[in-house]
């Protein structure tokens, strides 16, 4: 897994970290990147679109939560619900399931 935050202030920096990252998920075939809820999502759309021109398709797989819990009612509104949420997000755009979650474990 990579990580990139938003754009660095350098644009020659900004254009090699999107590269880098784009060459890096088009040669080992990543499905899917994900935004980050607290985000602007301009960094991934960026690294999509470069990834698209090396003919691989990744999607955006889905908002993670990562620096603030979700809106109430969101069912990630709660330190386990906001962890359980990631998963659910991450195993489905990698294309698994996940099994049910046993009664009584989320708040």
């Amino acid at each position: 897994m990579k990580r990139f935050k938003g754009f660095p202030r350098h644009q020659s920096r900004r254009f090699r970290d999107i590269d880098q990252t784009a060459q890096l998920a088009a040669e080992r075939r990543v499905p899917a990147a994900f935004v980050e809820t607290t985000l602007n999502p301009r960094a991934v759309q960026a690294l999509i679109e470069a990834t698209h021109a090396r003919g691989h398709d990744l999607v955006i797989g889905g908002a993670l939560y990562s620096d603030a819990l979700g809106e109430p009612g969101s069912g990630a509104d709660t330190w386990p619900g906001m962890i359980v949420s990631n998963v659910r997000t991450i195993t489905e755009a990698l294309g698994g399931t996940v099994a049910p979650l046993p009664d009584g474990l989320l708040p």
